[in-house]
């Protein structure tokens, strides 16, 4: 009898796994593919981190890239109306896509920022993650402070942000964190999107929105990460 159920909890503790293995394979394959509509995408000249993080970082996610996807359309006269993911329907025109100084690199990011920046009364500089994630999702984040606390998050959320299931951003303050003051020009508070948690190993991968090449992409220990951290914001799109 013993035997039995032995043989049973092992068949079952080996299909959970390869679902799991598969499932995150799944969502990796998926926010790295050709597919990707923000592909290239990097924060520009204006105080828009958060935001790029929070884009970057629900673009990661299966069901907000489905959203993502589904929001922009040309009108036929070279502007677009986007359907931004609280609702809200914003157009924009092609004179104020060229005399944008936001988003570089994607025209379609750059046109969801646009519209954002327009649904947020006309500025994107300085918005949250509340803000940003609500716009874009119409969902509202979680924000966690704390070391002992952002790393219990971490560690419990691990599985749901490497299979692509919740979004979350992480924000910094960089000067004197030990993070090269070249991702960012001025060494205060910066957003970064969190790509990985390796649970496993302890730890963490973050995507700097500065520039948009691998390279900006920095590992660190977790128990680290939650020492240098400020705060970290996630949301679980629908």
């Amino acid at each position: 009898m013993g035997n039995k159920f032995a043989k049973i909890f092992l068949t079952i503790f080996i299909f959970m796994n390869v679902i799991s293995s598969s499932m995150t394979a799944f969502a990796n394959n998926y926010r790295e593919s050709t597919n990707n509509p923000l592909l290239g995408f990097h924060l520009g000249g204006m105080g828009d981190c958060v935001f790029c993080a929070a884009l970057n970082a629900l673009n990661r996610t299966i069901k907000g890239r489905q959203t993502i996807s589904k929001m922009v359309r040309q009108d036929g006269y070279g502007g677009y109306i986007i359907k931004l993911g609280d609702g809200q329907r914003v157009y924009v025109s092609a004179s104020e896509m060229q005399s944008w100084h936001g988003i570089v690199g994607n025209d379609y990011a750059k046109v969801i920022e646009i519209a954002a920046a327009k649904a947020n009364g006309g500025s994107i500089n300085g918005i949250g993650s509340q803000q940003s994630y609500h716009i874009l999702n119409g969902t509202n984040d979680t924000r966690i402070d704390g070391a002992i606390k952002i790393k219990g998050v971490l560690e419990a959320l691990a599985i749901d942000v490497d299979n692509g299931q919740v979004a979350m951003l992480a924000g910094i303050k960089v000067n004197g964190s030990g993070i090269p003051q070249a991702l960012n020009s001025n060494g205060g508070m910066h957003a970064f999107t969190i790509t990985n948690i390796d649970k496993q190993n302890g730890r963490i991968t973050i995507h700097n929105p500065w520039a948009g090449d691998s390279s900006r992409d920095i590992t660190m220990y977790i128990n680290e990460f939650a020492n240098k951290a400020s705060s970290i914001d996630y949301t679980t799109p629908y």
